[in-house]
C-alpha cells in the first residue's frame, strides 16, 4: 500500500480564556491522507477493531454512480494501514459495525441508496468478511444504527431510508434479520441514532428529516417502538444529529446541525422527550455532520461538526453546563462528507476520521497531547435573545387571520404582544433589520398593521400616530436612519391627512430630509432611503409660502437615477404586512398587491405596493409579456400616484430600459412630470437599452 506523507494540522491560539478565567487547552491534531477506491466518492465512515489486535480499524463506505464499494483499512503497529476493498451494491451510504451473531468476531453492515437494500458483511475476525447477505429495504437507504433494542442479547438494526421510511430489522440470531415496524415519514430522513430520551433504561429512535425541519422520535418499550411524535429543530437541512447528556442534568440532549444557517443546533432534554432550544454554535458553510467525542481530558462531551462547502471539521469543547469553547477550524480534504471518532494512538482521546467526496480520500486528524493551544469561549448567538419573537410565529398568524375575518380588537391583541416583546429587544440591539430575519419581519409587520388597523377600523389615527412615532424614535438611536426616515413618512402622512396638523407634518419631513444630510453618521447601509429623501423634500417645497417648514431644496431631478429600487432591499420593510390583505389566487404582476394598494391609496406603502408590480413586470419582460402590459401598468401607476416622488423611479426605469423614439417619448414625459411636481428634470444624453 503507497503510504502518503504525515502533515501536521497547528492550531492557532486564542487568549481569550474559558469561564471561571483559566485558560481551556486542547490538543493540536496530526493530520495523514489515505487514500479510498478511485474515481469514487467516499460517504460514511464506522470504526471498531476488526481484526482483533486491540487497534481501531476504518470502514469506509462510497460508490461512483454505478458501483458501491467499501474499503477496510487495518490498522498496523507500525502506524500505518493496510486497505482491501468489499463489493457493495449501488450507493452505500450507512454503515455501521457490530457483533451482530454473537461470535465475538465485528461484522459489518451497509445501508444501500439506490439499491434499496441493507448487506451484511460477516466479519472472520481478522480483518476479513465472508460471503455478503443483502435483506431489501423501501424506499431508499441512507443511515443505519446498530443497537439491541429489546434486551435480548442480539443486535437489531435501525435504518433511516431518505425516502420517507424509518425501519426496524429484528435480529432473529444466525443473520437472520426480519422487518419488524416501519414507520412511514414524510421524504428526508438522512441519520438515525439511538439514545434514552425518557431515562427509562432502553435506548430510543431519533431521526432527523432534511427537508421537514423536524426530528421523528421513536419510544423504544423493549418489545415494541412507537412512534413518539415530531421534535422541531428550528431551520431545515439538518443531515446529522448527535446525542448526549451536554447540560450535566442527567437528561439526553442532542445536537443538530442546520445547513440553512450554518450552525449547530443544541437541544436540551425536559425529561419524557421533551426539549428547549439551547446553544447555537457557529460552524463552515455547508455543515452536514456532527458527532459526540471526547477531545480533551475533562468528562464533558464534546462535539466535531463537519462542514462540506467550507472544507472545515470545527471542534466544540463541552464545559458539561451546556456552553462549548472552540478552536480554529481543522482543514479536511474537498468537500467533507462526515466523521467518525475513535481512540486510534491509543492516547485515550478521541482521534477524527474524516471521508471527503471530492478528494475522494479520508483525512485522519490524531490528537498531539504534548502540543496544546488554548480554546476561547463560544459567545452566545444573537439570535438566541430572539427566541421570545420567533416563538411568537403562529400569534402573527392567528392576528393576520382576525385582521382578514374582521376581528380587529382580536388582531390587535396579539399585534400588541409582539410588539411588546419586540420593542426591547429592538432598543437592546439584539433585534437588528434585516430582510433576512423572519423575527424582524414579524415585529415590523405587527407595528405597520396595528397602526393600520387603528388608523382605518378604530379611527384613532393618534393612537396610530404614536405606534410609528415610538419606532421611528428607536431607529434613530441604533441609527437605522432608512427605518426611521420610513416610519417618519408615515407619521407625516397622519399628522397632515389624518390630524390636520401641517407644522407636526413638516417637522416629520424636516427630520426625514436632516437623517439624509446625516448619513456619513449612519451604520453601514443606513442611509436614508432616497425616494423617502426626495419624498420628504418635495413634501416641504410644495407647502405655501406662509407654512413652516417652506423652502425650495428640490430645484433639480437627474434622471434617469443612478439608484435602483428594484434592487433595494426595503420593500419588505416598506410592505411588512401584505400578507395580511392577500387572498388565495394565482399572483402576477399587475394584481399582486391589489387589496394592500387600495385600502393604502392615500399613502406611499400603496404607491410602492403598485411600485412593485411595475418594476416586476420590466424586470422579468417577456417572461410576463402575456400576463402583464407594462406599458399599461406604467401609465396606470403615474396616474394612481401623480403627487408620489416614485414616479421619477417609474420613468426613470422605464428610459432606462428603452431607446430610439420611444425613449424620446418617455423623455418628454418626465418633463412634464417634473413640471406637475415643481422641479425640473434634466434627462441625461445617452441612449438607454435592455
Amino acid at each position: 500500500m503507497r503510504r502518503l506523507a504525515l502533515g501536521a494540522v497547528l492550531l492557532l491560539p486564542f487568549l481569550a480564556g474559558a469561564s471561571g478565567g483559566e485558560d481551556l487547552v486542547v490538543p493540536t491534531y496530526a493530520a495523514r491522507t489515505l487514500p479510498f477506491v478511485e474515481g469514487a466518492e467516499p460517504f460514511r465512515i464506522a470504526l471498531g477493531d476488526l481484526d482483533g489486535d486491540g487497534r481501531i480499524d476504518i470502514a469506509v463506505c462510497g460508490s461512483t454512480l454505478e458501483h458501491g464499494s467499501v474499503r477496510i483499512f487495518l490498522a498496523r503497529a507500525d502506524g500505518d494501514y493496510q486497505a482491501h476493498d468489499l463489493d457493495a451494491p449501488a450507493t452505500p451510504r450507512g454503515i455501521a459495525i457490530a457483533d451482530l451473531d454473537g461470535d465475538g468476531r465485528l461484522d459489518l453492515v451497509t445501508a444501500n441508496n439506490t439499491s434499496r437494500s441493507v448487506s451484511i458483511f460477516p466479519g472472520d475476525g481478522r480483518g476479513g468478511f465472508g460471503t455478503r447477505k443483502d435483506f431489501a429495504f423501501q424506499r431508499n437507504p441512507f443511515a443505519v444504527v446498530a443497537d439491541d433494542l429489546d434486551g435480548d442479547g442480539r443486535v437489531d438494526l435501525v435504518v433511516a431510508g431518505e425516502g420517507g421510511l424509518v425501519g426496524i430489522l429484528r435480529n432473529r440470531g444466525g443473520l437472520d434479520f426480519q422487518p419488524e415496524g416501519s414507520f412511514d415519514e414524510p421524504y428526508g430522513p438522512s441519520d438515525v441514532i439511538t439514545i434514552d430520551l425518557d431515562g427509562d433504561g432502553r435506548r430510543d429512535i431519533v431521526a432527523p428529516n432534511w427537508r421537514e425541519g423536524s426530528l421523528a422520535i421513536f419510544a423504544n418499550r423493549g418489545a415494541r417502538v412507537y412512534p413518539a411524535g415530531r421534535i422541531p429543530y428550528g431551520g431545515t437541512g439538518a443531515f446529522g444529529v448527535a446525542g448526549g447528556d451536554f447540560d450535566g442534568d442527567g437528561r439526553a440532549d442532542l445536537a443538530v446541525p442546520l445547513l440553512d444557517s450554518s450552525k449547530v443546533v443544541l437541544l436540551l432534554g425536559k425529561g419524557h422527550g421533551d426539549f428547549r432550544p439551547g446553544a447555537l454554535l457557529p460552524v463552515g458553510s455547508g455543515v452536514r455532520d456532527v458527532v459526540t467525542a471526547k477531545l480533551n481530558d475533562d468528562a464533558a462531551l464534546d462535539l466535531v461538526a463537519v462542514s462540506t462547502d467550507a472544507n472545515q471539521v470545527a471542534l466544540f469543547y463541552g464545559d458539561g453546563r451546556g456552553a462549548f469553547a472552540t478552536v480554529t477550524p481543522l482543514q479536511a480534504g474537498s468537500r467533507p462528507r462526515s466523521a467518525a471518532v475513535a481512540d486510534l494512538n491509543g492516547d485515550g482521546l478521541d482521534d477524527i476520521v474524516v471521508a471527503n467526496l471530492a478528494s475522494h480520500d479520508l483525512t485522519v486528524f490524531t490528537s498531539r497531547s504534548g502540543q496544546r493551544v488554548a480554546a476561547r469561549p463560544v459567545p452566545p448567538d444573537p439570535s438566541v435573545a430572539l427566541r421570545p419573537l420567533a416563538a411568537l410565529a403562529d400569534v402573527q398568524g392567528r392576528a393576520e387571520s382576525d385582521f382578514k375575518a374582521g376581528n380587529m380588537e382580536g388582531a390587535l391583541r396579539g399585534l400588541e404582544q409582539i410588539i411588546a416583546t419586540g420593542e426591547p429587544l429592538f432598543r437592546s440591539g439584539a433585534l437588528v433589520p434585516s430582510v433576512n430575519s423572519p423575527e424582524w419581519k414579524r415585529y415590523l409587520a405587527a407595528v405597520a398593521l396595528a397602526s393600520d388597523i387603528h388608523r382605518g377600523w378604530l379611527h384613532d389615527p393618534a393612537g396610530a400616530r404614536e405606534i410609528e412615532r415610538r419606532l421611528a424614535r428607536l431607529a434613530e438611536r441604533r441609527r437605522y436612519f432608512s427605518l426611521a426616515g420610513i416610519e417618519w413618512t408615515a407619521v407625516a402622512e397622519i399628522e397632515r391627512d389624518d390630524l390636520g396638523n401641517v407644522p407636526a407634518a413638516s417637522w416629520a419631513w424636516e427630520r426625514i430630509a436632516r437623517l439624509a444630510r446625516a448619513d456619513a453618521l449612519a451604520a453601514p447601509d443606513a442611509a436614508v432611503y432616497p425616494p423617502i429623501a426626495t419624498a420628504a423634500l418635495l413634501a416641504l417645497d410644495r407647502l405655501p409660502d406662509g407654512d413652516a417648514g417652506h423652502r425650495k431644496r428640490l430645484p433639480v431631478v437627474r434622471l434617469p437615477t443612478s439608484f435602483r429600487p428594484e434592487k433595494s432591499d426595503l420593500a419588505s420593510m416598506i410592505l411588512p404586512h401584505a400578507s395580511a390583505f392577500a387572498t388565495p389566487r394565482d399572483v402576477k404582476p399587475g394584481d399582486s398587491f391589489m387589496e394592500f394598494a387600495a385600502t393604502h391609496r392615500r399613502s406611499f406603502r400603496g404607491a410602492y405596493a403598485d411600485y412593485i408590480d411595475f418594476v416586476t413586470a420590466v424586470a422579468l419582460g417577456s417572461f410576463l409579456a402575456p400576463a402583464a402590459d407594462r406599458a399599461a401598468l406604467h401609465d396606470t401607476f403615474l396616474e394612481n400616484h401623480a403627487d408620489d416622488p416614485l414616479c421619477l423611479e417609474v420613468v426613470s426605469m422605464t428610459l432606462r430600459a428603452t431607446r430610439g423614439d420611444a425613449r424620446e417619448h418617455e423623455a418628454a414625459s418626465a418633463r412634464r412630470l417634473g413640471e406637475r411636481l415643481g422641479v425640473r428634470v434634466e434627462v441625461a444624453d445617452h441612449a438607454g437599452g435592455e
